[in-house]
This record gives C-alpha cells, structure tokens and sequence, in this order.
C-alpha cells in the first residue's frame, strides 16, 4: 500500500539537491549519526553541534579495491 501522506514539500527540496552530494559527511556512518541524534532528542539537548558529531563519525564505505 502506498502511502497517502502530501510530500509534495519534501520533493520539491529533493529536486533542488545537487547531484554530488560529497563534502565533509559523505561516507560517515548513517546509523552512528541517527544514534547521536536520536540520543540528543530523548535527552533533550538542543545544543546538538553537527560538526562535533560528523568529527567523531567513523568511516562506513567499503571501498571497492576494484576502482
């Protein structure tokens, strides 16, 4: 079942993203980043800092030995 929600907002933004989204968070742990700020939401901490949380993300891309 699709969903009935209106995202016609969210579409809008995703148009307007540029096709190479690289730069200081590609290839950082996606689950690490959720986890850091779903951690900071159940503690209420609106001081969340992106840039100390990208700072202390790990590497997650398996690079491919191929390329």
């Amino acid at each position: 079942m699709a969903c009935k929600k209106d995202h016609s907002l969210v579409q809008r933004i995703m148009a307007i993203l540029p096709t190479d989204q690289g730069g200081v968070g590609r290839h950082k742990c996606a689950a690490c980043a959720y986890e850091a700020g779903y951690e900071a939401g159940y503690n209420l901490n609106g001081t969340l800092s992106v840039d100390n949380v990208l700072a202390n993300l790990g590497v997650c891309q398996r690079i491919n030995d191929d390329n």
